[in-house]
């Protein structure tokens, strides 16, 4: 006899898929993907409970499976990298309560609970002691970028010197030729490397002209092998750091690809980097500079990635870099360049705003966007 889980998920998969997607209205459409989203997360903490009962129990060994893992690769016809995570994220879910708690019922999503997993695998007695706290950082994060830049923080005043030699000793890079004579790239690097590499990476890859019809990840592509055979212009790396005063040493610091640093990566960077510094005033707000021109400077420019972090239009987190300085009054009308109307914006809502009829009005750190027809769709009272 089947379970009442496995038939009620019957009943709702019957329902679901008999109801045609051209009868169903756009706002009922996006709450369906949403409920949906959720449900599906509340259903995976569901199925690591029962993962790691069968873990616990050897269920599996009854049907001759040599682990639980084995049994997902070939019953579930799951990749053994995929099973051997949720076997591991089943065992850590079971004792994490709080975290469990609020997964099971629909408050932190898989990938939140994903974070949290991560912070007690890597500092397991101060996760205990901290978990309230961090499950509250992470529901309040706009996205699950901004929780995984906290949690880095937190991880970086719980670790000792250890721990990052232990981070850096993980950087190894993997190269190998497929059977169909492509070659695959795939590797780690330490927080440093990665963002001197990320850097040139994007200097590589200058605007993407109108006929360029390559993906982001072709470019990307192109960009690393233009660097490695000279074809590219080659310049000493820029690194931004962000900084709670004008120290550069003893102090909270982070790039503005999100990657915490500590002095000692600091110090590395300023040897062979050119590193520039975005200092925090009062109310964590960036220096302001530059009020008199049209232009946006590149303090300036500095200084709003370190607010604004990605684009600014609700529901968006495309990384700064593919963002351009949007004035909320235009300069045409009067609109100065300072920092309080200014922000940023990705090429798509950009454009949106000055040619979709969308508008963002107020300052900086209260916006209010309007569409089309003119009505408030909401207002964002603090940068992300």
């Amino acid at each position: 006899m089947r379970s009442a889980v496995l038939l009620l998920s019957d009943a709702l998969l019957r329902v679901a898929s008999a109801e045609p997607m051209d009868a169903i209205e756009n706002d009922e459409l996006l709450e369906q993907v949403a409920t949906l989203r959720e449900d599906l997360d509340r259903l995976e903490v569901q199925l690591r409970r029962r993962v790691k009962s069968m873990n616990e129990r050897s269920a599996h060994g009854r049907d001759g499976y040599s682990s639980a893992t084995a049994f997902l690769k070939y019953r579930c016809r799951m990749t053994g990298g995929s099973a051997q995570r949720l076997v591991t994220e089943a065992n850590s879910l079971a004792d994490m309560a709080l975290t469990a708690k609020l997964a099971a019922g629909g408050r932190l999503s898989l990938d939140q609970a994903r974070l949290l997993i991560r912070a007690k695998q890597q500092h397991p007695e101060q996760f205990e002691q901290d978990e309230s706290t961090l499950t509250d950082v992470v529901q309040q994060a706009r996205f699950v970028s901004d929780a995984r830049a906290m949690i880095a923080h937190w991880s970086q005043a719980v670790s000792d010197h250890v721990g990052r030699d232990a981070a850096f000793e993980r950087r190894a890079l993997f190269v190998s030729k497929t059977f169909d004579g492509m070659v695959r790239l795939d590797g780690w690097l330490d927080a440093k490397a990665g963002e001197i590499v990320m850097d040139a990476l994007d200097s590589a890859m200058p605007p993407r002209a109108a006929e360029d019809v390559r993906s982001p990840a072709q470019r990307r592509a192109d960009a690393l092998v233009d660097l490695v055979s000279g074809r590219s212009r080659s310049r000493v790396p820029e690194i931004v750091v962000h900084v709670a005063d004008e120290r550069m040493s003893g102090t909270v610091a982070e790039t503005q690809g999100g990657s915490v640093l500590d002095d000692a990566w600091l110090e590395r960077l300023a040897c062979d980097c050119t590193v520039h510094r975005v200092v925090f005033g009062p109310g964590s707000k960036p220096i302001d500079v530059g009020r008199r021109h049209r232009l946006v400077t590149g303090a300036q420019r500095r200084a709003l990635v370190a607010r604004d972090r990605h684009c600014r239009f609700r529901g968006c987190d495309r990384p700064a870099r593919w963002t351009d300085a949007h004035h909320v009054v235009p300069w045409m009308k009067g609109g100065r360049t300072d920092m309080d109307n200014l922000v940023l914006l990705c090429r798509f809502h950009h454009t949106l705003v000055h040619e979709g009829g969308w508008s963002l009005t107020g300052v900086a750190d209260h916006l209010v966007l309007r569409r089309p027809d003119g009505s408030i769709m909401a207002e964002d009272k603090s940068p992300p």
